[in-house]
């Protein structure tokens, strides 16, 4: 086994969820693990597939949630759809 992958199978076990984005049908997690390491998590094929890919996990749904995430922090407002968007108090 490689020893990146014994890390990260270690890691997963103590991880919190910060915040969930639905994308489509898929539920993307952006997960906080216990040394302070984020990282996004999808439920989709795709992303199973590139686990041990040399550049990461990575899927389109994960590209959109970060996306999402990032005009979220920039604007201060939360984006439930595309049609409705909450200011945050």
């Amino acid at each position: 086994m490689v020893p990146w992958a014994r890390r990260r199978r270690e890691r997963s076990e103590a991880e919190t969820s910060v915040t969930q984005y639905g994308i489509g049908q898929r539920v993307v997690q952006f997960v906080m693990d216990a040394d302070g390491h984020a990282r996004w998590v999808c439920n989709c094929d795709r992303y199973r597939e590139s686990l041990h890919a040399a550049q990461g996990p990575w899927c389109k749904h994960v590209a959109k949630a970060a996306a999402i995430r990032s005009i979220e922090r920039l604007t201060g407002e939360r984006v439930i759809s595309r049609s409705t968007v909450y200011r945050e108090a």
